[in-house]
């Protein structure tokens, strides 16, 4: 097991790998997916994962769809569009045309999220990445809150295996504590 510290102001176990949510890998049904308060913090990430990895299909619906799941803070830092999908391509390019990714469990707490990603490339490398969300009015009612993602990280090379040991060695302890 993996201790997550610092994070949330307490410890949270990971106890679980979990595979990426690919309820769909058609491109017309995962570019049309857009912020709605019935996808949690995991599926957003999934979706955006989704899109990125059907890169080549159509790369603006690619990036579109991304975008939509982008906070404002983060669109407001990140946008417009075509800066936010130049952002992508030269400084996270293992996420386009990725071959897989895994989504380890998911720290929630409250209206934040933390979602770590094991991403395997198109070369085969895995890549951890980490990306930390927070829920968002959306629609035209302010009560409605989505999930949408304020930033990714890339935290280092995973090991082929998606296990405790698997990430970077940089962010583990003698303890065995994770800093994320």
């Amino acid at each position: 097991m993996i201790k997550l510290l610092g994070f949330f102001a307490g410890i949270v176990l990971l106890t679980a790998v979990l595979p990426a949510i690919a309820d769909s890998k058609d491109p017309e049904q995962v570019f049309e997916q857009r912020p709605s308060s019935a996808i949690d913090a995991a599926e957003v990430v999934a979706i955006q994962l989704n899109a990125m990895q059907l890169y080549n299909q159509d790369p603006q619906l690619s990036m579109a769809t991304v975008f939509s799941f982008a906070s404002p803070q983060n669109r407001a830092k990140t946008g417009p569009l075509a800066r936010f999908s130049e952002m992508i391509a030269t400084g996270y390019p293992s996420l386009l045309n990725h071959k897989d990714a895994q989504l380890v469990s998911s720290v929630v707490a409250g209206d934040r999220a933390m979602q770590p990603v094991v991403v395997t490339d198109k070369k085969g490398g895995q890549l951890l990445y980490v990306f930390l969300l927070s829920k968002q009015p959306c629609g035209p009612e302010e009560s409605k809150r989505c999930w949408m993602t304020d930033s990714v990280s890339l935290r280092g090379k995973a090991k082929p295996q998606t296990t405790p040991d698997a990430l970077p060695e940089e962010n583990q302890s003698p303890t065995g504590t994770v800093r994320i």
